[in-house]
């Protein structure tokens, strides 16, 4: 992900495994983005979603992350709104 980069409130079905590769990835839990309610995420660290956890992220810098889960598997956004696939 490029820096400064958000990802709205949304859950998954399934459980969702996060490693950081490389940056800061801020990760927290609840329907809404708001960036004083995350935990920084260096690179090495692993978080683990229970499935229709919601959680959101952003980044500061320039971040890699492995996502990975057993499916089926879908992201389901709080405010359909924020779905960037039914942005033109």
């Amino acid at each position: 992900m490029p820096a400064d980069y958000k990802i709205p409130a949304h859950w998954h079905p399934a459980i969702e495994h996060v490693t950081v590769l490389s940056g800061t990835f801020n990760l927290g839990m609840g329907d809404k983005l708001d960036p004083t309610k995350t935990t920084a995420l260096s690179a090495g660290s692993m978080a683990i979603m229970q499935p229709k956890t919601t959680h959101f992220a952003w980044t500061k810098e320039e971040t890699m992350v492995q996502v990975h889960g057993v499916g089926p598997w879908a992201v389901n956004y709080v405010d359909p709104a924020d779905d960037p696939r039914k942005k033109p």
